[in-house]
């Protein structure tokens, strides 16, 4: 994708194509009222409750991507509030999933899981080598959060260590998802 943009970026800039430098001057123009009106319209705690509802949903019904609720926020409040408004938003969604594992199981990964004894066996330890792996899953990218979160409900793992070890393992993505949403629009 980055080549082929490459590519489309040098060939506009060559050939100056008036239709294309008309599209793109609207589009440039569309983006800059779209960001006047998040600066004035945007950051208000209605929005804000309603970005914590939207990771709450997020925690019962897997509508779209969570990247997609980091990065808006990102793009409607300043980066240091944003990244703020995203580990609550990421606690409310962490908490929700880990209490709904606590009440009704593991679900698929629990399944999963209990295919392969000696990796459930790990995942199940509430010791160190519990908050390790918990830190290991929050890393790796592709890993979904709900599944996770509803596997540690089922594990006697101490709320507050899942929450602090599913944070600071989930803090590099939510640290880029907001600096990409901050810098949207450059």
């Amino acid at each position: 994708c980055f080549s082929t943009a490459l590519v489309l970026i040098v060939l506009l800039r060559l050939f100056q194509v008036q239709q294309v430098v008309e599209w793109y001057n609207k589009y440039t123009d569309t983006l800059k009222n779209f960001e006047l009106w998040i600066q004035s319209n945007g950051s208000t705690w209605v929005s804000v409750l309603i970005i914590i509802l939207n990771y709450a949903l997020k925690g019962v019904i897997p509508w779209f991507p969570l990247s997609c609720i980091c990065v808006a926020v990102g793009v409607i409040f300043k980066w240091y509030y944003a990244l703020a408004i995203n580990a609550v938003g990421m606690t409310v969604l962490f908490t929700i999933r880990f209490f709904w594992g606590k009440s009704f199981g593991g679900g698929n990964a629990e399944k999963i899981l209990s295919k392969y004894d000696r990796a459930h066996t790990i995942v199940d330890n509430s010791k160190l080598g519990s908050t390790v792996i918990l830190f290991l899953l929050r890393l790796v990218p592709a890993m979904p959060v709900n599944s996770v979160s509803q596997l540690y409900g089922t594990t006697d793992i101490s709320f507050w260590k899942y929450i602090l070890v599913s944070l600071a393992g989930f803090s590099y993505k939510l640290f880029s998802f907001t600096l990409i949403g901050h810098n949207f629009f450059d």
